[in-house]
């Protein structure tokens, strides 16, 4: 696999599982110190959501009893059903108590390269996935779009069409 150290680096992301930097070059990727070439099978699919934490609110009613033992004392006192039930409907009641909860949803970022080669295997995949909070979806999401850039210049250049076409081009005009 003869690739270009020289090239530079297209994107870039650090892993958070423990493989490393991957980076993306115009021949291919690096992903923790190993070379895995483009070529023409090359292929890769990507999605990734962002977590994210809402807040819902409720109200909790609660009888708290204090009207029937508000009644009680007052028919004691009074010995007058009447007068107790005023009371127990005066200071009687539930108590409302507000309850705010906050929900997290987890994000989830997965990346699979298929079809790379290696100086070991010609036919390399490669899978990430991170799940948590705080994903990186931007960073891997460009890495994502430069590498399907990368791998399509790479099919361009192995494809019959492109080598007819610089065949054509050798008299200087344009097919």
């Amino acid at each position: 696999m003869a690739h270009d150290n020289a090239c530079p680096c297209l994107a870039r992301f650090e892993a958070t599982n423990g493989t490393g930097l991957w980076e993306v070059y115009p021949w291919g990727l690096k992903v923790g110190g190993t070379c895995y070439g483009f070529t023409p099978t090359s292929h890769i699919v990507h999605s990734g959501v962002q977590g994210r934490s809402y807040r819902s609110g409720r109200l909790v009613e609660e009888q708290d009893d204090f009207g029937l033992w508000a009644a009680l004392a007052v028919y004691q006192e009074t010995d007058s059903w009447e007068d107790a039930g005023l009371a127990a409907w005066a200071l009687g009641g539930s108590t409302m108590t507000p309850v705010v909860e906050t929900h997290k949803i987890p994000g989830t970022v997965t990346l699979s390269i298929g079809g790379l080669r290696t100086s070991d295997n010609p036919d390399a995949s490669l899978r990430y996935r991170e799940d948590g909070q705080c994903v990186q979806v931007d960073a891997i999401q460009r890495f994502a779009d430069v590498c399907l850039a990368a791998i399509k210049a790479c099919r361009e250049a192995h494809s019959p069409a492109a080598s007819t076409r610089s065949r054509r081009r050798t008299n200087g005009r344009r097919p």
